[in-house]
């Protein structure tokens, strides 16, 4: 048996965070690594020493293997973690480590194999008796898939083979649609796996994400720890999990349970891993994926049972037997999960990028927070846009769903801008409470943030007066501000009594306004009576307002620039800073509005860049692999 003294994170981030909590906890030494993006990142902190990888692409850093071993060995390691993402689920990583004489904190490199290429995989679990759903695994001949595309029948689900996270998939509702669907689903995969091999497998609609966490040591044994639900995701991006899933049965558990420990004995498996279903109405459940590392979603598998599954992982990687039976493994209560991404839900979910003006985790009862950012650190578009994670427990499924609304609302989060909102309102949406849910629920329903608030309009009035700011006529006790937020201008008219109390008049209403406590990122304003507290920072000219979650960004209209023409609709212009992957057009082509003229790949998603009008394309300015920067002009066509 061994004992691990020192290991080496293999990644960053929120997980690098939380797995120094744990080895911190049992006295195990930590090391960091980072890029240059990440050299006063929250994790490289958080451990007790840290290694520089190189510059920020992930290929110089986090994604090289001689980097990390070199790290290990210059930090005194002997074991490393690999996290999930990068290349936890690498076999070819996991057996250098091993070969170099360290700890592999992960499951044997044969696992990972049989596990990361999803057509053996699926092909294994049929053998072994484990349900699958009926689909196609072979000749990548696109006329071939095409045609075994129409065996199978529609809906069905494109999934790259050596996939994971949600990438290198397209759902696909008709024969029309399958041949684009099959470029971009090839495409994704290749950029993001190395490999644009595809399987064609039955869309099993209308049914629940539910997953099964599996343990097992090397002695043979393995236990399952109860489900997840991942049934609340967009383009297969898990956004909110919860354990214990509210669809399914103790009968339903006991074989869907029996079925993942099956999937992982089989494999000979060892340590942490994810067995995951599609659940239909009917109770019938078929396998998905086994992903073969800690899951995103973990936490809420450690709320209800209370088990620390990092410590699991150490202890199994020492030679340890697993520290429980089966039938010694309990769950109390109910937990959600919530992942806050930088991203503009009114912009199509399009990642964002910036600096973290203002942000204070709100923990308290019943609720935890694994975070990956600090206070003015820069969001890049070099790695994933989720910055932290937010999890909650209570006696009900209810309670622990109210107490992720307040966490979200009193954890401000203000300099870019992020989904909290969304999150807030998909969390109350009455499907949501009465568990009307399945995969497809977000994607076809609409879900209505709330607007700017009175309080938000008020406050920033306060707030600009006070900075003696305010574009607009002005004396000592009576002026005019105007306020833009968004394609909005809103003028306010402001009389001072007296320090702290005003009558604002904007949108035809008057208010009795007075501030009654102010500091640096606080102030509690009363409105017509009315007491709330805003939370606030400014960034340059512009100011940002929390107003119970929702985050309304504020600016003084230059009065130089009003009356400027908009961007035109003929120009093509990068929506963020990221990587060109693919150019679908030349000089001269004959473009219709809607057609995706660039590709743009940024935080491990591709981003279509699409004509706004129909015309020729006059001017190309980016090849494949170009490197573009937030709103770089791409190209200009020619209206016709």
């Amino acid at each position: 048996m061994k004992t691990i003294q020192k290991v080496l994170i293999a990644n960053r981030g929120e997980i690098a965070v939380r797995i120094c909590r744990t080895l911190h906890d049992y006295g195990v030494q930590s090391v960091a690594v980072y890029s240059e993006a990440d050299k006063n990142a929250l994790h490289t902190q958080s451990a007790d020493e840290a290694v520089f990888l190189g510059a920020s692409l992930v290929s110089e850093s986090y994604l090289n293997p001689d980097r990390l071993i070199e790290a290990a060995k210059k930090s005194g390691a002997d074991a490393v973690h690999p996290g999930y993402g990068f290349l936890s689920e690498n076999a070819a990583f996991a057996q250098r480590v091993i070969d170099e004489g360290l700890i592999w904190i992960g499951p044997p490199p044969k696992a990972i194999s049989a596990m990361g290429d999803k057509a053996e995989a699926k092909s294994h679990m049929e053998k072994v008796g484990v349900p699958v759903a009926r689909g196609y695994i072979g000749s990548q001949d696109p006329q071939r898939l095409r045609e075994e595309a129409l065996a199978v029948g529609f809906p069905l689900m494109i999934k790259a083979v050596a996939g994971g996270g949600g990438r290198g998939i397209r759902i696909v509702h008709d024969i029309e649609s399958f041949d684009t669907s099959l470029a971009r689903a090839q495409s994704e995969s290749l950029n993001a796996f190395g490999s644009s091999e595809v399987l064609l497998e039955r869309y099993i609609e209308n049914a629940r994400h539910v997953e099964i966490q599996v343990f097992a040591d090397e002695y043979g044994s393995a236990v399952h720890l109860f489900e997840r639900d991942c049934s609340l995701q967009r383009r297969r991006q898990k956004i909110i999990e919860e354990a214990p899933s509210p669809a399914v049965s103790p009968e339903i558990r006991r074989e869907m349970g029996a079925a993942a420990v099956l999937a992982a004995t089989s494999i000979g498996y060892v340590g942490a891993g994810t067995v995951e279903f599609l659940l239909e109405d009917s109770g019938q459940f078929f396998f998905l994926e086994m992903n073969t590392r800690l899951q995103v979603e973990h936490p809420v598998t450690e709320m209800i049972t209370g088990l620390d599954l990092v410590s699991w992982q150490l202890r199994i990687a020492q030679g340890e037997p697993l520290p429980l039976k089966q039938e010694q493994i309990s769950f109390h209560g109910h937990a959600f999960e919530a992942r806050i991404y930088a991203e503009d839900p009114a912009r199509g979910f399009l990642p964002c990028t910036g600096r973290v003006s203002l942000w204070e985790p709100a923990e308290g009862m019943g609720c935890r927070f694994d975070v990956g950012i600090s206070k003015r650190q820069e969001i890049t578009s070099f790695y994933d846009p989720m910055i932290a994670k937010v999890i909650t427990w209570g006696e009900s499924r209810e309670i622990a769903r109210k107490r992720m609304i307040r966490a979200i609302r009193q954890s401000p989060l203000l300099g870019l801008e992020s989904n909290r909102a969304f999150l807030v309102a998909l969390l109350e949406h009455p499907d949501v409470i009465s568990n009307n849910i399945d995969t497809g629920f977000v994607e076809r329903t609409e879900i209505v943030t709330s607007g700017v608030s009175t309080f938000a309009y008020i406050g920033a009035s306060v707030l600009f007066s006070a900075s003696g700011t305010g574009w607009g006529s002005r004396s000592a006790r009576d002026w005019t501000i105007s306020l833009q937020t968004g394609e909005d201008t809103l003028d306010f008219h402001v009389s001072q009594s007296a320090e702290g109390l005003y009558t604002m008049t904007g949108s035809g209403r008057t208010h009795s306004v007075e501030r009654i406590a102010m500091d640096e990122t606080s102030m509690r304003l009363s409105i017509d009576g009315r007491q709330r507290t805003l939370r606030y920072c400014f960034d340059d000219r512009v100011l940002f307002i929390d107003d119970a979650g929702v985050v309304v960004r504020f600016v003084e209209p230059d009065p130089f620039q009003i009356g400027e023409d908009e961007e035109s609709s003929n120009q093509l212009r990068a929506p963020m800073m990221g990587r060109v992957v693919s150019v679908n057009a030349t000089p001269g082509a004959t473009i219709a509005k809607g057609d995706t003229v660039v590709v743009i790949e940024a935080m491990k998603m591709e981003h279509p860049v699409p004509a706004k009008c129909t015309g020729v394309l006059k001017e190309l300015n980016v090849s494949t692999g170009d490197q573009v920067s937030a709103g770089q002009l791409l190209g200009l066509l020619e209206e016709s």
